[in-house]
């Protein structure tokens, strides 16, 4: 994990025993109370801003002005404001975080294949360029547990030029589509150094400590989302 090297982040995730994390699958004051306990676990005040995530390219910069705020429609958050809690819901998505240190600026993205083809990687950089003059070559990359290409696959996407490539031989409905390579693809394209990205490759379908939206659809346990989380001090 890249973010431990910086002691001015806070970066977390939680699981599935931190209960569901999103306003999307929960009623609101129990996914409050479930934040409010995170909080408390990883020893940080819940100034959570999260947003209603619509598989888009929006991009939001937030301030303290926006805590306790309802929810606006975006799938990226930016912001330059310490002590501010950036929270991204998932549940086989990847949730991309990105830190600029030399600004002490961070973003919080929602990537799914809808994001990564609509490019919400490049939207979230040519926003914290646009706002806080983040250079893309300092930028730390770190990705959340997401569904791995072992099952994940999206037929519908193979015959798109720029899908391609991520796709392998056997692939089906599945499994095959690789999100990881093209997720640290278009960080790459936008300038971001390959030894700046982190991704451990954690697959949610796979690993029951996360919540999976595909894996909850087979065995109809309940569809929630984990949080990730990002914060400056």
């Amino acid at each position: 994990m890249i973010f431990k090297n910086f002691s001015n982040l806070i970066y977390a995730v939680s699981t599935i025993s931190d209960a569901n994390m999103s306003f999307k699958t929960g009623p609101k004051e129990e996914v409050l109370a479930n934040r409010q306990r995170f909080a408390q676990k990883i020893g940080i005040e819940p100034n959570f801003i999260s947003v209603h995530q619509v598989h888009g390219n929006k991009v939001l910069v937030v301030s303290n002005n926006d805590l306790g705020k309802s929810e606006k429609e975006a799938d990226a958050i930016i912001t330059k404001e310490p002590n501010i809690f950036l929270l991204i819901g998932s549940a086989d998505c990847l949730a991309i975080s990105f830190s600029d240190p030399k600004n002490k600026t961070i973003g919080l993205s929602h990537a799914g294949w809808r994001g990564l083809d609509k490019k919400i990687i490049k939207q979230t950089i040519f926003k914290m360029k646009q706002h806080f003059k983040t250079d893309p070559r300092d930028l730390i990359i770190e990705i959340s547990p997401s569904i791995g290409p072992c099952h994940y696959g999206n037929l519908s996407l193979k015959n798109k030029k720029s899908w391609e490539k991520y796709f392998s031989k056997d692939a089906d409905n599945s499994k095959g589509l690789d999100l990881w390579q093209a997720a640290k693809d278009q960080l790459t394209k936008e300038g971001v150094p390959d030894k700046n990205i982190a991704n451990l490759k954690v697959c949610t379908f796979d690993n029951k400590n996360y919540f999976s939206n595909r894996r909850s659809n087979l065995t109809k346990e309940p569809d929630s989302r984990f949080a990730t989380i990002l914060g400056v001090k």
